[in-house]
């Protein structure tokens, strides 16, 4: 079941929210949790019910280690439980992800029980995510911050399906607060509604109307890599920026709509990360619980370790050395195949070049929109391999970017492009550009109705757009979702990019 399907927007969604608002208002608050509980499992048993079982025993396992790390044990003990479990939820997740890469890696062959190969499994929907949601419950419990939540409450806090496939990343500490107040809070159910119906169309909208109609550029262009040249490839790994930044970004709309529906307010994973004017600045602003993720994982423990054991060793060293090896687990994450490698590393590298170029040189000569442009050609070209079904593909665009000598005249160029996509999508390319690179993002322009948890919204200039929830609103709001069905009308209910991770 898909945010962006009928069956879920006209059945699900709305018996879903009906049923929580009547059991919250006149039953009890666990009533409440088993209504989030049960259309959560209905939702995730949409896929493949059996991969339900394995998200409740997922769930078990790791409330019962949160429940042993958080009593009164010898801090060993403590820690060994937190680990053996980590240990046993990171098992789970190379089982199903990363098993078929590793045995072809070491030319074994595949696992076979009866006729049965692991091929013929599909990958569980949304296991990165939950997995470490869970790997952070652990942490959080390890370290005293206490939640109290019954095996229910927690149960909900993980299967709560505006979150559970493809994030954000939430933690327990930040959902639980809000999961006690069930039943006894005071809401505005209307403005609740009203920003929760609002997002999720604006989501629904980047989805169906901008990422959609921009993936044809990006898949002519990996399904044919050598028909490429220069200004063609750089077009379309570019869309494909803008394809997946209005894919993700829409989903994560749509969930922070849905959670605020529901009374919760999830932290924001996107802060115009297309607006930053350097990778540094690029990776604060995408994907930002993962990145909160890693860093408090991998990154600051590392940092923390080197900087213990070699004192003296040069700054730019012990700065680096956590950073990209930070980024090429990262690049592993999201997949099994030599391009997701190269991908982490690369975003390693060049974060810690650009950190120590900058300790050096703080200041660029060149204006801001200059520098967006370049950096998202930069951010394009790194995200290619991410996007590449091989390392080969990836490689063989990768040089055709650079290829000078292959170059084709400007014209012939452009008439490849216009005879293949047509102007209204080179019109949509430009229109989204346009927007990516100069245009606040929603949670800015409600910020004075809505704060992200998680995450501070900077403050804007008095003078720019703030939306206010008036008649004008509701017609925009109105307007795009209308669009966004008409759209869904004449095409089917496409995957969300991030549903492979």
């Amino acid at each position: 079941m898909l945010f962006n399907s009928f069956e879920f927007i006209f059945i699900f969604l709305p018996l879903a929210v009906f049923c929580f608002i009547y059991t919250e208002k006149y039953f009890s608050k666990k009533t409440a949790l088993i209504t989030i509980v049960l259309f959560s499992a209905w939702f995730y048993a949409s896929w493949n019910p059996a991969y339900l079982v394995l998200l409740i025993a997922s769930i078990a396992i790791n409330y019962s280690a949160g429940i042993l790390v958080g009593k009164n044990l010898p801090v060993n003990i403590r820690k060994l439980i937190m680990v053996a479990v980590i240990f046993i939820n990171l098992c789970l997740l190379i089982y199903f992800k990363y098993l078929a890469y590793l045995l072809m890696i070491l030319g074994l062959p595949p696992v076979n029980l009866g006729g049965w190969t692991f091929e013929s499994l599909a990958l569980p929907l949304g296991i990165s995510f939950w997995t470490f949601q869970q790997i952070n419950f652990l942490l959080e419990r390890f370290n005293n911050r206490k939640h109290n939540l019954d095996f229910l409450s927690y149960t909900s806090v993980v299967l709560f399906f505006p979150h559970l496939i493809a994030g954000p990343i939430v933690r327990t500490s930040e959902l639980a607060p809000q999961i006690h107040k069930i039943g006894s809070r005071a809401r505005d159910l209307s403005s609740d509604l009203t920003i929760g119906i609002f997002l999720f169309a604006i989501g629904l909208f980047k989805k169906v109307i901008l990422a959609d109609n921009l993936s044809p550029i990006p898949n002519a262009l990996f399904s044919n890599p050598n028909q490429s040249d220069v200004l063609f490839g750089w077009f379309a790994i570019v869309s494909y920026m803008l394809q997946l930044y209005c894919d993700f970004s829409g989903y994560c709309d749509m969930g922070m709509g849905l959670a605020k529906m529901f009374g919760f307010t999830f932290p924001i994973n996107f802060n115009s990360p297309l607006r930053a004017t350097n990778f540094v600045d690029f990776w604060r602003r995408w994907h930002i619980t993962l990145t909160r993720f890693f860093t408090d994982t991998l990154h600051a423990p590392l940092t923390i370790s080197l900087l213990r054991k070699f004192p003296n060793a040069s700054e730019n060293i012990t700065a680096s050395i956590p950073i990209i090896f930070t980024f090429f687990i990262t690049g592993i994450w999201h997949g099994a195949g030599n391009q997701f490698i190269i991908f982490g590393a690369l975003n390693g590298i060049i974060m810690a070049v650009c950190i120590i170029y900058m300790r050096y040189v703080p200041y660029s000569i060149l204006p801001a929109p200059v520098l967006k442009m370049l950096n998202l050609l930069l951010v394009s070209f790194v995200f290619l391999f991410f996007r590449a079904p091989t390392l080969s593909v990836a490689l063989e665009i990768s040089y055709s970017l650079f290829d000078l000598m292959g170059l084709k005249s400007a014209h012939e160029s452009i008439s490849q492009i216009y005879s293949q996509f047509g102007y209204s999508r080179i019109l949509l390319f430009f229109f989204v550009l346009y927007l990516c690179l100069f245009t606040n993002n929603v949670y800015k322009n409600i910020q004075n109705i809505f704060q992200p948890a998680g995450f501070r919204v900077p403050l804007i200039n008095p003078k720019s757009f703030s939306i206010k929830f008036d008649l004008k609103t509701a017609i925009f709001t109105a307007i795009i979702f209308f669009i966004s069905i008409c759209a869904l009308l004449n095409a089917q209910s496409s995957e969300f990019i991030y549903f492979q991770f």
